[in-house]
């Protein structure tokens, strides 16, 4: 073996390798949170736009449990767990007619 292939083969290679993708890995989770940060302390700040934001979000979120619910429905064992999604169904229906109604009242047809 070359000397060189000794040197990238080594343990102690590897380490240093790890170690340096561990540091990087903590550098920008660590830059990646503080930017969540930031975003979450201007999202819960007053401003014009938030009810807008809050709607535009909850009502795809709205859907997707909704859509899931009904995927529950068609594939759950326990009759608890239908009787809840049909809950969720009805309850999440009238909330995101409520929110289309407050948004197109309010800031005009969805963009």
């Amino acid at each position: 073996m070359k000397a060189d292939e000794h040197l990238h083969n080594s343990p102690s290679t590897w380490k240093i390798a790890s170690a340096i993708l561990s540091a990087i890995c903590i550098v920008l989770g660590f830059l990646l949170w503080q930017e969540h940060k930031q975003q979450m302390m201007q999202a819960h700040e007053p401003s014009a736009d938030f009810d807008r934001s809050f709607i535009d979000m909850m009502i795809p979120h709205n859907q997707q449990a909704i859509d899931e619910a009904k995927r529950a429905l068609a594939q759950a064992k326990h009759e608890d767990l239908k009787e809840l999604a049909i809950k969720i169904v009805s309850t999440r229906e009238l909330e995101m007619d409520q929110m289309q109604y407050w948004r197109k009242l309010w800031f005009g047809a969805h963009e």
